[in-house]
């Protein structure tokens, strides 16, 4: 499908246009399509890069993915809702998940009279659990499963996440067993204990199954709830357990699968293109002169150069396979958890992956890009990666659509070409598309006059913020610094004197020493109109005081 044209073909896309993105050409002007418009530099460019896409949608169908990849119906981690629905990830789990109902898979005959004889031989009494009572160590004692071994069965949640003999050992666990009276137990069967204790009794219409059996419903439901609580602790953890590891390992395996693809796309693009590009110039050359010696040296001079352009994109081999290694961890973890809740088609699990490797592609483009590029030719490049997903999503549509329309024909039933009429075709057309749609937009993006304001105008809003964030900082900077130089002004070890003397006179007037504040402002030359407290109260009492 078009999900091959993913990063791989997103650098070279951008490497491309960034040669011939400061010419001249506008593909706007009818007049630049006449005379010698094929010899436009411009012009070339488009035309070359259309040549690589059908190169590699021919590579990618033919190829890559249909010999890497292997997508089903619901992605490759088990989910609970999928088993729901019918959608297995293995065997394993359509085995699990389609298993019947036997009691025997989880408690034989021989096994509970096993069980019985071993916990009647350990216990002086039996106490039947739901009513308290003594219980004789005869066939009237049963072996009661709190939570049944039906009801667990039924539970889609244990059956996936648990192998037979794994639930028999939940099923037969000390929380889940006690001993009940016969009757009873074959009363109760399979039915939970607070439905069954509800019904009318068979054996008596005037009273329920609990007044019938005396049942303690305060002991049964402790004993039912706790069973249930253990169960769905497991249940619970296994769950986690699955999830966690299943995503791990799809992650890892998904990573390790688009880093692959993602570098040998590079490597074959190239190697195709070298061929292309030397393979007419060498059967010009040994025209009318062939020879087997001058055919070899030829063909080692085309390895030699299919081997310098590889080299030379080593490093961008590199980048094509971390981020596909990071575009497929994503992938895995992404198509899980959208399963969890729907199930989604080996289509769509396509339509993720491609979607993991432009949004991996477009963020590392914006904030780890290691070319010397200003915001706005960041923003901008990222958004020529979007855009190349978008097309993914236009290229999934068609394939799907032709491949419904070639399976309805009927034309999937001719022996031999029929696969190839059903697979290969939709898509190769698919990714065509696909490659076609990313390439044009990308030209247009980079020969728009409205892109290129585009890419001013971000340039100025971010140098803007920049210069007014530069400017705040400063600012703060500067009162920061005078502030420093303020407090470095101050007589330090005069003001702990005075805090000390300050702290002096709290204390003393604390203990009711009042004298501390009269002798604080003697020390200080501080001057008042009395020295003591009784200079205080005659001032106060005076005609003068009245006055003022």
């Amino acid at each position: 499908m078009s999900e091959s044209l993913s990063g791989s073909f997103t650098e070279a896309s951008l490497s491309f246009f960034d040669k011939g993105k400061n010419s001249d050409f506008d593909i706007t002007n009818n007049e630049s399509f006449g005379g010698n418009s094929f010899k436009n530099d411009s012009f070339n460019v488009i035309l070359g890069e259309y040549k690589e896409v059908i190169l590699n949608s021919l590579i990618t169908a033919f190829g890559i993915d249909r010999l890497i990849f292997k997508d089903i119906d619901g992605g490759n981690v088990q989910t609970i809702h999928n088993a729901k629905e019918g959608v297995y990830a293995n065997k394993t789990f359509e085995e699990r998940g389609e298993r019947k109902y036997n009691r025997d898979d989880y408690a034989t005959s021989s096994y509970m009279n096993k069980r019985r004889k071993q916990d009647f031989k350990n216990n002086d009494k039996i106490y039947d659990c739901y009513t308290g009572r003594e219980l004789p160590k005869d066939g009237r004692a049963h072996l009661e499963h709190i939570v049944s071994a039906k009801e667990n069965h039924d539970n889609i949640d244990m059956r996936i996440l648990f192998s037979k003999e794994e639930m028999s050992e939940i099923i037969n666990q000390k929380d889940n067993t006690t001993y009940i009276d016969g009757s009873m137990n074959q009363s109760k069967s399979d039915t939970p204990l607070k439905e069954w204790e509800d019904r009318v009794s068979k054996k008596d219409k005037s009273k329920t199954n609990g007044e019938f059996y005396g049942v303690d419903s305060k002991k049964a439901h402790a004993a039912d709830e706790n069973a249930r609580s253990v169960i769905d602790e497991q249940v619970a953890r296994r769950k986690f357990e699955h999830y966690s590891k299943g995503m791990a390992k799809d992650s890892l395996m998904q990573g390790g699968q688009m880093a692959i693809r993602q570098g040998l796309g590079v490597v074959l693009a190239e190697v195709t293109m070298t061929i292309l590009d030397e393979v007419p110039d060498t059967i010009r050359r040994l025209r009318g002169e062939f020879s087997v010696e001058k055919f070899f040296s030829n063909m080692g001079s085309l390895v030699a150069v299919a081997f310098e352009r590889v080299k030379s994109k080593l490093g961008h081999i590199l980048e094509a396979i971390k981020s596909g290694f990071v575009a497929g961890a994503f992938n895995s973890i992404i198509t899980t958890i959208i399963n969890m809740f729907i199930t989604t088609a080996k289509n769509i699990v396509r339509l993720i992956r491609q979607a993991m490797v432009s949004i991996t592609e477009a963020v590392r483009i914006l904030f780890f890009d290691k070319e010397e590029r200003t915001t706005g030719e960041r923003v901008i490049a990222a958004a020529k990666v979007i855009v190349t997903g978008a097309s993914t999503v236009l290229g999934v549509i068609v394939e799907q659509g032709l491949r419904t329309s070639l399976e309805g024909s009927g034309l999937v039933a001719i022996p031999v070409i029929g696969s190839v009429i059903g697979e290969v075709i939709p898509i190769f057309a698919g990714t065509l598309l696909t490659g076609l749609l990313s390439v044009t937009f990308l030209y247009f993006m980079d020969n728009s006059e409205i892109i290129k304001k585009l890419i001013d105008f971000i340039n100025k809003v971010s140098d803007d913020c920049f210069d007014r964030a530069l400017g705040t900082i400063s600012q703060a900077n500067y009162l920061l610094d005078k502030y420093i130089a303020d407090l470095c002004s101050i007589d330090i070890d005069g003001l702990r004197s005075q805090v000390a003397d300050i702290h002096e006179v709290n204390l003393g007037l604390a203990i009711g020493d009042n004298q501390c504040l009269y002798r604080y402002c003697e020390n200080h030359n501080i001057k008042l109109q009395f020295s003591n407290t009784e200079e205080f109260v005659d001032l106060m009492l005076s005609d003068e005081a009245l006055e003022i």
